[in-house]
């Protein structure tokens, strides 16, 4: 009786782990949805500004008697501007690459512990039955 009760609360600490696990996995998936959207945000940024660069640069050649100064001005205030969201978009995508290797380091834990679990179940009938046995 004492060793089905054992296996019983290891058995109850192996599912609250696997569903932390998961509370944990569920977390990180709405995190990386959430950065695929901000992703999404940027990369509208990076068109507009794209758009913006061009329109620009068209001006530029009309207004290049009168501003040519100005005009360069603006063109590389914009292209650093491109670049800085460039930056932040490869970080992005590589916060998500490493939020991807730690959702499998999970999944693959809440496998090791799903096997743990049938394990010990399994390990706690075969005592149970050995008890029952002598008994």
């Amino acid at each position: 009786a004492r060793s089905e009760l054992k296996a019983k609360q290891k058995i109850e600490h192996i599912k609250k782990e696997v569903d932390h696990l998961k509370s944990e996995k569920d977390l990180l998936e709405r995190e990386n949805q959430d950065q695929k959207r901000q992703i999404d945000v940027y990369e509208d940024k990076m068109d507009r500004n794209s758009r913006a660069l061009m329109d620009e640069r068209r001006k530029a050649s009309d207004d290049f008697a009168r501003s040519e100064l100005k005009a360069k001005q603006k063109i590389e205030h914009i292209k650093k501007e491109v670049d800085h969201l460039k930056s932040e978009k490869d970080l992005l995508e590589r916060e998500n690459q490493d939020q991807k290797r730690q959702i499998d380091v999970y999944e693959d834990k809440m496998d090791r512990n799903s096997r743990a679990l049938m394990d010990e179940r399994r390990k706690a009938s075969d005592d149970f039955a050995r008890s029952e046995l002598k008994a």
